[in-house]
C-alpha cells in the first residue's frame, strides 16, 4: 500500500474533515424535524392508534393482578369488565375489581348507596360496608343526624358512639346518660374511667369502673405505675383491657 505523501494526507484529512460536517449537519437537521414533529418520533398521524394493550385473559397470573390493580386504582367500574371471567385462585377478579372500586368510592364519597352495587351482594358484606361508609361520616361530622340512617341493626350502637365521643370531649359522663340500652351505656362510663385514668393517676377511683374486669385492671395499672419501675413491665401484661395495657408499658419505657 502506497504511503501518503504531505499533500495526499492533507486532502484525505480534508475529506474527513468534510465528511464530520455532512454528518453534524444531517444530525442537526435530523434534530430539528425532530422536534417540530409532533410528539417527536412516536408522532402517528391522525387517526393511527396507539398499539393494544395485550388480553388481560393472555397474560400470566401476576401480571393479571398488576392489571387488575391498576384499574381499581382508576376508580372507573366500566373497566372492570375488562377482568370479567378471569379466575385467580378461585376468585372471578372481575367481581373483586368491582368490589374493591365500589367500596372505595362509598369510602371517598361517604355515600352507602355505593355498597348496594357490590357484585358479591350478600346481606353481611352489603351491611359491613355500609356500617364501615357511616362509622367514618360520624367520625368526620361528629352529627348525631348520621345514626338516624344506620341499619336498624346498627343505630343503636351508632348513637352510643356519637354520645361516647361527647363525654370524652366534655370530660364528663352526663352524655352518656343518652344512651338507652344498658351495656353500651355501662361501656360509655367505662370508657370515660379508661381516658381519665390514663390522663391523671389521681383523676379517678378505680371503683369508679362498673365492670368488674376494669375495675381490676385499674388496680394493676396503679400498681404497676406508682412501683415507677422499669423492671414491672411485665405486670403491664396481665392487664386485658389493650389501652390500659399500652399505656401501662409507654409508661415504664419512658
Amino acid at each position: 500500500m502506497p504511503i501518503l505523501g504531505e499533500k495526499d494526507k492533507s486532502e484525505s484529512a480534508s475529506r474527513r474533515n468534510i465528511g464530520l460536517i455532512a454528518m453534524a449537519v444531517a444530525v442537526i437537521v435530523g434534530l430539528s424535524i425532530y422536534l417540530a414533529w409532533p410528539s417527536g418520533l412516536l408522532y402517528r398521524p391522525p387517526g393511527q392508534q396507539q398499539p393494544s394493550r395485550p388480553d388481560i385473559r393472555s397474560l400470566p397470573p401476576v401480571e393479571q393482578q398488576k392489571r387488575v390493580a391498576e384499574i381499581i386504582a382508576t376508580g372507573d367500574l366500566n373497566k372492570c369488565k375488562e377482568a370479567e371471567g378471569v379466575m385467580i385462585n378461585g376468585y372471578d377478579y372481575g367481581i373483586v375489581c368491582n368490589d374493591n372500586v365500589v367500596e372505595n368510592l362509598a369510602m371517598e364519597r361517604l355515600d352507602t348507596s355505593f355498597c348496594d352495587k357490590l357484585a358479591d351482594n350478600s346481606s353481611d358484606w352489603v351491611a359491613a360496608c355500609k356500617k364501615e361508609v357511616t362509622l367514618k361520616k360520624l367520625q368526620q361530622t361528629n352529627d348525631l343526624q348520621v345514626c338516624q340512617t344506620a341499619s336498624s341493626d346498627f343505630k343503636a350502637e351508632c348513637e352510643a358512639l356519637y354520645w361516647s365521643r361527647q363525654a370524652l370531649d366534655l370530660k364528663e359522663s352526663k352524655p352518656c346518660e343518652n344512651i338507652v340500652e344498658s351495656k353500651m351505656r355501662t361501656w360509655c362510663y367505662d370508657r370515660l374511667s379508661t381516658e381519665q385514668l390514663i390522663a391523671d393517676l389521681d383523676g379517678i377511683k378505680c371503683s369508679q369502673f362498673i365492670d368488674t374486669g376494669l375495675r381490676r385492671d385499674c388496680e394493676v395499672f396503679r400498681s404497676t405505675i406508682l412501683a415507677k419501675t422499669s423492671n414491672n413491665i411485665q405486670s403491664c401484661g396481665s392487664i386485658n383491657s389493650q389501652k390500659m395495657m399500652v399505656a401501662c408499658r409507654e409508661r415504664l419505657i419512658r
